[in-house]
């Protein structure tokens, strides 16, 4: 199921550090018109939070960030938290992100990074998309 999937990346920032590899993975499997089975999955979309932004890469390339995805250790459930004015394409390879996180184990090599939300440790990942 896993292929290649060049438009797409996990991106998380902090204290200034970047993980800029790709993501690999085939969100468009998991359609946006499967809301239940994804919540019955151990997925559940947030309401939509932040601002879409864009970020241009030293070579020109632009990257659109469309939001971020939450995998709690103790549960195991992902979070989907889009921003607001993404596209349903845009909100089908974000819930599709989700499923492939509850699928494969969360590491510093495929792009997340721990985090602290509400005194619970979690990974954490952004989505970027090609632009």
């Amino acid at each position: 199921m896993p292929t290649s999937m060049p438009n797409v990346r996990f991106e998380f920032g902090q204290t200034g550090i970047r993980d800029t590899r790709l993501y690999r993975s085939n969100p468009s499997l998991i359609t946006a018109d499967l809301d239940g089975w994804l919540r019955d999955f151990g997925v559940i979309t947030r309401k939509p939070v932040g601002n879409i932004w864009f970020r241009r890469e030293s070579d020109g390339r632009v990257w659109q960030e469309v939001g971020r995805l939450t995998f709690h250790i103790h549960t195991e459930l992902v979070e989907v938290h889009p921003h607001r004015g993404i596209t349903e394409a845009e909100m089908a390879a974000l819930r599709g992100a989700g499923a492939c996180a509850r699928l494969t184990e969360p590491t510093y090599l495929n792009g997340w990074a721990f985090a602290r939300r509400k005194g619970e440790v979690v990974w954490e990942s952004m989505l970027y998309l090609a632009n």
